[in-house]
């Protein structure tokens, strides 16, 4: 996939993230300026033109696919009393990456349906 500005993507942790700018030297490896939409405005990230964001290695910040908007998505809950929505459900027991990149423990997982 190559990355276009002015679009939005969805990450591999399932957040959406905007590309306002592609940079035009090629001698950049990091050329795709935008931001994760969870984060502060003003946090820039930049990733390579075909959505990586470490290189060499998977992230949750790559960009994997242009954002759709959701029909549904899962409130995933927890052991350390913290709570993100995902794409995709868990279940309690699970062990998975959160958004920090950090190890944690599923709990617990609620369906959340979406209006259009």
């Amino acid at each position: 996939m190559k990355i276009k500005a002015g679009q939005y993507y969805r990450t591999r942790g399932g957040k959406r993230a905007f590309v306002g700018y592609i940079i035009e030297d090629t001698n950049t490896i990091y050329r795709a300026v935008g931001h994760i939409c969870y984060q502060e405005i003003g946090e820039a990230e930049t990733w390579a033109v075909d959505g990586t964001y470490l290189e060499g290695e998977e992230s949750f910040n790559d960009l994997i696919a242009p954002w759709e908007s959701p029909k549904k998505v899962y409130l995933i809950f927890f052991g350390d009393g913290t709570c993100e929505w995902r794409n995709e459900p868990s279940s309690a027991g699970d062990e998975v990456l959160d958004f920090h990149g950090e190890l944690v423990e599923v709990v617990a997982c609620k369906e959340i349906e979406l209006d259009d």
